[in-house]
Parts: structure tokens; sequence; C-alpha cells
């Protein structure tokens, strides 16, 4: 059974249609090498857990939000932590976690 008939099966229409919209955004991106990075923006002489930053290239319009006919794209800038095997073995980890603070 594919992934997608499984969501559908167990009554997960709004997270197939979730699922779909994620799927052409992931596909569309174009990431760069993830290379290492501080966790903080800017180093405040306190010890700081690393992380990995890219940048991805990603269509300005995307999943019929918008109409785009020049095909614009937009320079998204990534932030990750990697996952640890210390995870609590009562709680399913996630697998994505997207963050993007309003900097006004």
């Amino acid at each position: 059974m594919r992934a997608a008939e499984l969501l559908y099966v167990h009554g997960g229409l709004l997270l197939l249609l979730v699922s779909s919209i994620l799927h052409v955004i992931a596909t569309a991106a174009q990431v760069g090498t993830w290379s290492a990075c501080t966790l903080e923006a800017a180093s405040d002489g306190f010890p700081s857990p690393s992380a990995q930053c890219a940048s991805a290239i990603v269509p300005l319009c995307a999943g019929g939000i918008c109409i785009d006919p020049d095909g614009q794209t937009i320079t998204l800038f990534l932030k990750r932590i990697l996952a640890t095997s210390s995870i609590p073995t009562n709680r399913t980890p996630a697998r994505n976690v997207w963050v993007v603070p309003d900097r006004g």
C-alpha cells in the first residue's frame, strides 16, 4: 500500500493534502550543501549547540497558491539541528520542523 493510500485509509484526507503541498515545495527546492554553523545568529560568548546551515532556492509561487508566469524564485536560509539517539521511546520524533521567524 502506498503512503498516500495509507493516509486516506486512516481518515487523513487533510494530511494527504498537506503532504502533497509539502512534497511539491520540497521537490522544487534546490538545497545547497549543509555546513556547520552556530545555533545563534551572533556569538555571545556562551556555548552553543551546533547546527547546520544551507540555503534553498524555491519557487515564489507553489502548489497553486499564486500565479507567477515568470517562474520567479526566492532564496531561503535554512538552519537545522540533527536529531540525537536520546529521544524518549514514548514519543515519536518530528521528522521536519520549519520555523520562519517574523523579523518585521
